[in-house]
């Protein structure tokens, strides 16, 4: 009998398909910020053959495993309802209407059909603005999030506008550092603001605005403006 398919489909409470951002593969794991799943299974041509499909849980990469949820092979999904944000291994057991078992023991040398991480809070932004030098304005950040993965195109966005102005500006964030200079014309205050996606899908933003003049770096404040898009 081979081995049956696992696939992730992130669901809402009330079991409704999420928008494909609520979900990211990096590695073999999928990262999501929910915590109730819908698990499809595939038995194929088999599936008449088969009594039932059980669904195993490990919190601790492999060493132990407990049963989680059991699904006729006609349902072809589980329904997993968590209760707390961690890393998780998925494996299966399937039962023939003979009642053997494949594979016939699920323990610390089972490898995993589906790894995910659960994580459903947002990023932790902090966006201060910096003392005006050399006529350049500057901001300075601390991001903490333990899922955050900063190469990923969208996982940070530094951007700026004039005072007064609808449009931002993007702005580079200097690799391997936490603030950055530059020029932004002849202009009294800017607003600068840091948004911040880690890589289960939740967001953060943080906004503040600088003064281009000496003396008076902060001219307002509103931090960590969490989301979850």
């Amino acid at each position: 009998m081979r081995k049956l398919t696992l696939v992730l489909v992130l669901m809402l409470p009330a079991l409704c398909l999420l928008n494909a951002r609520a979900q990211e593969m990096s590695g073999g794991v999928v990262f999501s910020r929910s915590r109730q799943f819908k698990i499809p299974f595939d038995a194929g041509a088999q599936s008449n053959r088969l009594r039932q499909v059980q669904l195993y849980i490990s919190t601790d990469q492999g060493q132990t495993w407990q049963p989680s949820a059991t699904a006729p092979p006609d349902q072809k999904y589980f329904r997993y309802m968590g209760d707390r944000d961690g890393y998780f291994w998925f494996a299966v057991q399937s039962q023939d209407t003979d009642g053997r078992l494949f594979p016939a023991t699920i323990d610390n040398r089972t490898l995993p059909s589906l790894k995910v991480v659960i994580d459903t809070q947002p990023p932790i932004v902090n966006l201060q603005p910096l003392s005006p030098r050399n006529g350049e304005v500057g901001v300075s950040w601390e991001i903490r999030d333990e899922n955050l993965d900063l190469s990923a195109a969208d996982a940070a966005r530094l951007e700026y506008r004039p005072g007064g102005s609808t449009s931002w500006l993007p702005l580079p964030m200097p690799a391997g550092s936490n603030q950055t200079y530059w020029h932004a014309g002849n202009v009294n205050t800017v607003d600068v603001r840091l948004q911040v996606r880690d890589r289960a899908g939740n967001a953060s933003e943080a906004v503040t605005t600088v003064s281009a003049q000496s003396g008076n770096a902060l001219a307002r404040d509103r931090q960590a403006l969490s989301s979850r898009r």
